[in-house]
């Protein structure tokens, strides 16, 4: 409920609470903190197959397998059979086949796995396609500064679906720490700026407390069962780590710094702090839009969508 440590204090614990996973993310974040010895093979040939299968968070793990590929892959020690695996796993996904409009966590992943896959294998012919990599690269980054501009003018869209955001945040910081594009690097940090000043603003002793447009009965029962909780820790030393780490990953292993006061923000409650946010499903006729008003105190915090 208070903030504690330095930040690269709560990295390093961040990166161990999501080493204990048995999954791609807790396999990143082991080889992140150099500890080789206990690589998990079949994670990341498990992640591998569900690429290749796609299935539900696959372009969750296109971006962790791309993370692996461009982090840890020519370190003596990783697995060599691997690396043709995600490779290939990369060129053979239907990047501008696959949409889902109720998503802008999948939207958006979607859009940095192919700009970093294009621009990685920029010759390599991608199989869905039949276009190289260089090709892909540049629909990509339209696409994704498309995306960027619209949902940082707008808002998100449902209105902070706190389970959304940290595949968000995972694209947005490997966009911005890897991406070639400065224009697209660029906008990747605005946005990140933006929705981490609107966590901090919504944010109650480490609780993403704000009105939701979609929640899960987990995050309602608990916020401490809620998927930025582990990102809260992170950032402002309040919260806790859970389940949800690939948020937590993308933005531990990113040149991504926040600016230091949206700590005082998240942390430092007013007598009396009033938040108004207005934000639109789109451009288009037929838009939907929703007022926000969060009201809290250092005792308590009430947020609603208003009619």
């Amino acid at each position: 409920a208070r903030p504690y440590g330095s930040p690269l204090q709560r990295r390093q614990e961040a990166l161990a609470a999501a080493a204990k996973f048995e999954n791609l993310f807790g396999a990143i974040a082991r080889l992140e903190l150099g500890r080789w010895g206990e690589i998990n093979p079949a994670a990341i040939q498990e992640a591998i197959e569900a690429v290749q299968r796609q299935e539900w968070q696959i372009e969750e793990n296109l971006l962790g397998l791309w993370m692996i590929l461009q982090a840890y892959s020519t370190h003596p020690s990783f697995p060599e059979h691997l690396r043709p695996a995600i490779k290939q796993a990369l060129i053979d996904y239907p990047y501008q086949n696959v949409t889902n409009p109720l998503s802008d966590a999948c939207t958006i992943q979607n859009l940095a796995a192919e700009v970093l896959a294009g621009q990685w294998f920029p010759e390599e012919v991608f199989t869905a396609s039949g276009k190289n990599g260089a090709w892909h690269r540049l629909h990509g980054e339209q696409q994704a500064q498309a995306w960027i501009i619209e949902k940082g003018e707008l808002g998100l869209w449902p209105w902070n679906v706190g389970q959304d955001w940290p595949g968000i945040l995972l694209a947005l910081a490997q966009i911005a720490t890897h991406a070639d594009s400065v224009d697209l690097t660029d906008l990747a940090v605005v946005l990140l700026d933006k929705m981490l000043f609107l966590l901090a603003v919504n944010s109650f002793k480490g609780s993403f407390a704000a009105s939701q447009g979609r929640a899960s009965a987990a995050s309602l029962k608990s916020s401490q069962l809620e998927a930025t909780s582990g990102v809260s820790r992170l950032l402002w030393g309040m919260g806790v780590y859970n389940d949800f780490i690939a948020g937590l990953i993308g933005l531990a292993c990113s040149e991504y710094e926040y600016p230091a006061f949206f700590q005082q923000i998240a942390s430092q409650i007013p007598e009396s702090f009033l938040h108004r946010e207005k934000i639109a499903s789109g451009r288009e006729e037929n838009v939907q839009t929703v007022h926000l008003v969060t009201y809290k105190t250092p005792d308590f915090q009430l947020s609603s969508a208003q009619d």
